[in-house]
């Protein structure tokens, strides 16, 4: 066999090998990307219920309250004011309790002067208010609970809400609607701007009070998820890619220039 065929021959191998040894690097990063991929979706897609959960549970708060004050509304203001603020005071969630008759305020936990009325569109039970003069550059959670002519107005700080969206890890961004009005867990409505969630976006409603749920990740957080990945399996995929590289070139060798084995004497 001349050199140049000799030389021909073991370059071959050597990049047939090469070849070879990158496929587990390369389906092992297209595995990762995958998997990281149907991972954030599930993510996003279990954060949404998840929030709901937790959400419903803070405004059945509202409505149990408003439920036990509700016998309150029949009564006049001078007679049942202490022990609508009593009810309010003895649950650490409540910023308010109002009764209402024919959608006017008649009573009110706060005792305010004049007594601040929140205001429902028709139909409308449940609300955020950003506007609210008894809680200034603050948020307020108001759920109103209607029977005949008068009605209940509970509320809630929006760091109820906050507290929850909190509890959500692994980067995903929970935005809670209401109506024209949203809230997060660092913001709301009166930012300058509104977050943005492009990927894996999705979105879910409460069945039971009507809210919006919207669940995704900001741009970009998926290419620096990967790359941070990427980092920590580089070194294991390479090293899984230079053993096979060698088995396959030593396979190749052995195969074209096998071992003679000696011929035993008689």
């Amino acid at each position: 066999m001349s050199i140049s065929r000799y030389l021909n021959n073991r370059v071959t191998n050597l990049m047939l090998s090469i070849l070879i040894g990158t496929t587990p690097v390369i389906s092992g990063l297209l595995v990762m990307d995958y998997q990281l991929n149907r991972r954030l979706e599930a993510n996003s897609k279990v954060s949404i219920e998840e929030a709901v959960f937790a959400i419903d549970h803070v405004v059945e708060s509202l409505h149990r309250a408003a439920l036990q004050a509700q016998p309150l509304g029949i009564q006049p203001c001078g007679e049942v004011q202490q022990e609508l603020e009593n009810q309010a005071r003895r649950n650490p969630r409540i910023h308010s309790l109002v009764l209402t008759r024919n959608d006017i305020g008649c009573c009110s936990s706060l005792g305010t002067t004049p007594l601040y009325t929140p205001h429902f569109a028709a139909g409308e039970n449940l609300k955020l208010n950003v506007n609210s003069p008894t809680i200034p550059n603050g948020v307020l959670v108001e759920y109103r609970l209607v029977a005949d002519n008068y009605s209940v107005i509970a509320s809630t700080y929006g760091l109820e809400l906050r507290n929850e969206l909190r509890g959500f890890k692994n980067g995903v961004v929970l935005l809670l609607e209401f109506g024209d009005l949203y809230i997060t867990a660092e913001g709301d409505s009166r930012d300058e701007e509104r977050p943005s969630l492009p990927e894996f976006s999705q979105s879910g409603i409460s069945e039971k009070y009507g809210y919006l749920v919207r669940a995704g990740y900001p741009a970009g957080f998926t290419a620096r998820e990967s790359q941070h990945i990427r980092a920590n399996i580089m070194p294991s995929l390479v090293l899984i890619g230079l053993f096979t590289s060698v088995l396959v070139l030593w396979g190749l060798l052995r195969k074209r220039y096998p071992i003679k084995k000696g011929v035993a004497g008689h």
